[in-house]
């Protein structure tokens, strides 16, 4: 029985012959590409680092984490360990990290946004928190300005930057916070601070008076809807220095009790 087909030529036959050189041909300009380019990215120097996203963390601060100079070569530096200690720094949430030839690294932050201060008494520094309870350290930065303050704790607990607290009464305190965020930017600028009691009731402090704002404990997002809403209909041109005390205890109602019933 005969096969019909096309048969290969022999490598001894003149086509034969012309694969087998092309084919070493192109093995070879392959391999000299190979070495061309390992050569061309050993003289590839670092030049510039660029750094997008920080409004909290500076430059110099992400120079001395990178800890990358001119001198480097551009593929000897390990973009993983970069990343890495970019995000030992608190304030980093996360660091992409990009080669850019031929002679950058780009560097994308995301930072933790402190969303409170954390004041502890007996305790000079302070720190913040972001809205996830993770401790940042104290920075001076024209980016963090006018925040509540969390008050109240005992200065003896352990709170150190890098953390993700547990504390039921910080947690509490941040509940407070975003609730404030979510009802409004008035009732959210209303708040300077959050003065917890080891699980009893919570008291806020306004900005502009210093009210006690008796708040309790839970039903944050229904409180301060009602208390933006009281506050809007009832305080003006500062008339909350009249009152000794703002009560927000008892459900759909704002208690007050005016400075002169006091005495």
């Amino acid at each position: 029985m005969t096969h019909e087909g096309i048969e290969a030529p022999a490598t001894g036959t003149p086509y034969g012959r012309k694969v087998y050189a092309a084919s070493v041909l192109i093995g070879m300009v392959v391999v000299f590409a190979i070495v061309g380019a390992a050569k061309w990215k050993s003289v590839l120097m670092l030049r510039t680092l660029e750094v997008e996203g920080k409004k909290i963390v500076t430059y110099d601060e992400v120079l001395r984490l990178a800890n990358v100079t001119t001198q480097h070569a551009l593929y000897d530096i390990n973009l993983a360990t970069l990343q890495a200690a970019l995000q030992s720094n608190a304030f980093i949430r996360h660091a992409k990290v990009q080669r850019e030839a031929p002679s950058s690294i780009h560097i994308t932050i995301s930072e933790r946004e402190p969303a409170a201060m954390l004041v502890l008494s007996g305790r000079s520094e302070h720190l913040y928190l972001d809205e996830e309870g993770f401790l940042l350290p104290g920075v001076e930065s024209p980016a963090i300005y006018d925040l509540p303050v969390i008050t109240g704790l005992d200065s003896a607990q352990s709170f150190r930057p890098g953390m993700r607290t547990t504390n039921p009464d910080i947690i509490s305190a941040l509940e407070i916070l975003k609730a404030a965020r979510t009802v409004g930017p008035e009732v959210s600028h209303l708040i300077s601070e959050v003065r917890v009691g080891n699980g009893h009731d919570i008291v806020l402090y306004a900005f502009d008076a210093g009210t006690p704002i008796i708040f309790g404990q839970g039903g944050a997002l229904k409180k301060l809807a009602t208390l933006d809403a009281f506050w809007k209909k009832f305080i003006v041109d500062g008339s909350a220095h009249e009152l000794e005390y703002i009560d927000l205890r008892f459900e759909g109602q704002v208690i007050t009790l005016p400075k002169s019933s006091a005495l």
